[in-house]
């Protein structure tokens, strides 16, 4: 039977455990070649506590004795707690667009000169498998397009055996799916059904050409018989590392490389001052350094001798324009945000709906455009459907609606959409920064190679997830606004939000109920009643009215128990906000009008008043 995890046995954790820690530290060196020092007794500590846990352990000083019980098999446990590290499909995509721009259009010659057809790579320390399946999408695809003589070959290596159990079987989560950029996505993965839809695998095709094993980079051994290698990535892994220990692991990479081949290291991870023999070819890409690349034609004159030269400095690339066009103040901010002179971006233009998008197209050159669906006067899927025709800037839909809802996303891609990223929010920038730069540099770099609506819709339909109508109707909306926004209220339900929600109107401010429901009859709701302040009975087809004041705590009383979403118009006042923030478990959603509510960003959304519904819907459906 496992034992209760008091809470006074998680605070003497860590390093008030300096000895279960620094024995940690010793077994996982030892395996892995991984230094731990003292900068990382917290990361152990904090990983030590789900250990703990699992095992039903009652604290340190039992795992401890545990540990040295079974040193073997818990060691194993333990590289897989300490060395597992959050990664995503093309991380550090940079890296790949040097890949395409000048490693692969250089070295290919050489390859075909070598009289060699296979490209040799590998993926040292590739955790889950994620960075060498990018690899294989994306050298399947730009090999397809540029050299369809040649083939490739991927080796992933990794200290962790559970990790690289995790990559043979080539299975993810669909949310980690979604946001490969749809270039790379199409073909490439099957979705699964029933029970297991919320999960994919990469297909044959690319699987295939992908083999892993555990291996340490401390080891002597050629990773899978290969002695060299003609592209290696090895990234974001130093940080473990000591200088002692990178420049024994990057010197043994080195020993694997071709003579012109590429290395790559993580991003932040710079070997400047190692006194390594690398050269800086790019964004933490290198060659060796005595290496001198060949010119670009490969075979010289018959009696000629090949002249060798140096590599050029990589000349800086113009940013990307983008143009943003989005009715939320909020998402415009954002956008900003992630979208800078950093990253190779400059938004040279914003737009609040499809009319003043097509005006700023005729005023400014474009690249590329982000375009929300759900704006007033001209939504994104009407501007397309009047003006994408051949020489239209690439367009990545950016907006709240989720993927799955296939009519809406299918539609956009057949009217010319290329690509869809859900909206970020303060909370997800980081992330969902990462796959918005990602998406928009593969939409621009990969223009003239667009994968066809056809296929961009066939496999955009494969995102659907068949919603569950039946928990609409045992849900509850909340919308709070006050007498003022009754107008865009008016104008909100001629959206014909669906009436299989049971909905509340709570009103602040509002003299005569009775009167505000007879304005609001003329809406789209074929019944409007009022509440008594109790809440006593409430008929749940059409839409209820009562006072905010009173009728709002009626009703977290009365309905604890349910799902429900609350909509909250305009500005509301503190004493709405904290009363909406008392009702534990329901989803929030606050109008953006322009304030950042930051007190609020890690439990309520802030969007404009046209996506309210699609994200209360998808809210209550959810299983």
């Amino acid at each position: 039977m496992k034992k209760a995890f008091t809470r006074p046995a998680l605070e003497v954790t860590g390093l008030r455990h300096p000895e279960l820690v620094r024995e940690v530290a010793h077994l996982v060196h030892r395996r892995t070649g991984i230094q731990l020092g003292q900068k990382q007794f917290d990361m152990i500590a904090s990983r030590l506590m789900k250990r703990f846990i699992v095992l039903g352990l009652g604290g340190p000083d039992e795992y401890l004795a545990y540990l040295r019980e079974n040193a073997h098999t818990e060691t194993d446990a333990l590289v897989t707690l300490i060395t597992t590290h959050h990664t995503f499909f093309f991380r550090e995509y940079t890296q790949f667009e040097y890949l395409a721009s000048d490693f692969l259009p250089r070295y290919l010659p050489i390859l075909r000169a070598a009289g060699r057809k296979t490209l040799r790579v590998w993926s040292a320390a590739c955790s889950s498998g994620q960075e060498a399946y990018s690899l294989a999408m994306f050298l399947g695809h730009y090999l397809a397009a540029n050299a369809p003589d040649v083939d490739y070959e991927i080796i992933g290596t990794d200290v962790d055996a559970e990790s690289v159990e995790l990559a043979r079987n080539g299975v993810y989560a669909w949310n980690e799916i979604k946001e490969i950029p749809a270039h790379y996505l199409a073909g490439a993965w099957s979705r699964g059904n029933g029970d297991i839809a919320e999960f994919a695998r990469i297909k044959n095709e690319f699987r295939g050409r992908c083999r892993f094993e555990v291996g340490s980079l401390f080891d002597a051994r050629d990773p899978a018989g290969c002695a060299e290698f003609d592209l290696i990535f090895c990234r974001n892994v130093f940080i473990y590392f000591d200088v002692r220990q990178i420049k024994t692991v990057v010197s043994s990479l080195l020993r694997r490389l071709t003579p012109e081949g590429l290395l790559c290291t993580g991003l932040s991870e710079s070997l400047t001052g190692l006194a390594l023999p690398v050269r800086a070819l790019g964004p933490s890409v290198f060659v060796k350094k005595a290496s001198l690349v060949m010119a670009k034609t490969p075979k010289p004159k018959e009696g000629a001798t090949a002249v060798a030269r140096p590599e050029a400095p990589v000349p800086a690339a113009r940013p990307i324009n983008v143009l943003c066009v989005d009715d939320s103040i909020t998402i415009l901010t954002l956008l900003r945000r992630a979208l800078t002179a950093e990253h190779g971006f400059n938004v040279v233009a914003v737009a609040k709906n499809g009319f003043e998008a097509a005006e700023a197209l005729r005023k400014h050159a474009v690249d590329v455009m982000t375009l929300d669906i759900h704006m007033p006067e001209q939504g994104g899927l009407e501007y397309l459907e009047r003006n994408y025709a051949a020489g239209h800037p690439p367009v990545l839909m950016l907006s709240s609606v989720s993927r799955e809802d296939t009519e809406l996303a299918v539609s956009c891609v057949r009217a010319g959409a290329s690509d869809y990223v859900e909206k970020p929010s303060f909370a997800t920038l980081l992330e969902r920064g990462d796959e918005l730069r990602t998406k928009l540099k593969t939409l621009v770099g990969n223009r003239a190679s667009k994968v066809s609506s056809r296929d961009l819709a066939g496999f955009t339909a494969g995102f659907a997830c068949a919603p569950d109508a039946a928990s609409l109707e045992t849900g509850l909306r909340i919308v709070c606004a006050a007498e003022s926004d009754l107008p865009r209220l008016k104008a909100f339900w001629g959206a014909k939000p669906s009436i299989r929600v049971p909905t509340v109107a709570c009103i602040t401010g509002a003299g005569s109920l009775d009167r505000v429901a007879r304005e609001l009859g003329a809406s789209a709701w074929p019944k409007v009643t009022v509440l008594d302040p109790t809440i006593a009975a409430f008929e749940e087809r059409g839409l209820a009215l009562a006072s905010f004041g009173s009728g709002f705590q009626a009703l977290r009383v009365r309905y604890r128990d349910r799902k429900v979403s609350i909509l909250v118009f305009g500005e509301p006042d503190s004493a709405v906000v904290e009363a909406v923030r008392g009702w534990q478990g329901a989803q929030l959603v606050f109008e953006d009008c322009g304030k950042q509510y930051s007190k609020l960003a890690d439990s309520a959304l802030v969007v404009p008043v046209t996506s309210f519904l699609h994200h209360s819907d998808d809210f209550l459906r959810r299983k």
